[in-house]
């Protein structure tokens, strides 16, 4: 995948997720541009692996140029940024903090963590599900 790809796949990934749900996260960028699979990040949020990076089956500059692109993009259309914690699934794990990268720098952590909020489209979805909530109500009586 090259550069201009890279931008195509990373604004398409980024416009889909916040279509569908109001907001994106880079995980899903990476999962869109086919280089996390499912597999790998459930062994991650499972503590079975130190690091997001690690299974991740591309360079890291690929990633690093996603990144870049993820946080061009969202900024230049105005959402509002969100930094989240991610803790580890499963029993005596829920405290864990995950770790994204193998350097664990916390520039790059919170890099890692921040998602975007759409918030023109989020309250545009929050209408449309408060709308089928009367359409329902209405309907059952």
């Amino acid at each position: 995948m090259n550069h201009e790809e890279i931008i195509r796949k990373t604004d398409a990934s980024i416009l889909r997720q916040c279509h569908e749900r109001g907001y994106c996260c880079i995980v899903d960028v990476y999962m869109d541009n086919g280089w996390l699979s499912q597999k790998g990040y459930e062994n991650w949020r499972r503590c079975r692996v130190p690091y997001l990076e690690r299974v991740c089956n591309t360079s890291l500059p690929k990633l690093s140029k996603a990144m870049k692109e993820y946080h061009r993009f969202a900024l230049a259309n105005d959402y509002k940024a969100s930094v989240n914690q991610y803790r580890g699934w499963g029993k005596g794990h829920q405290k864990t903090i995950l770790r994204f990268s193998k350097s664990g720098m916390e520039e790059i952590e919170n890099l890692y963590r921040t998602h975007y909020v759409d918030k023109k489209r989020l309250n545009e979805l929050k209408e449309i599900k408060e709308a089928q909530q009367i359409k329902e109500e209405t309907a059952d009586t």
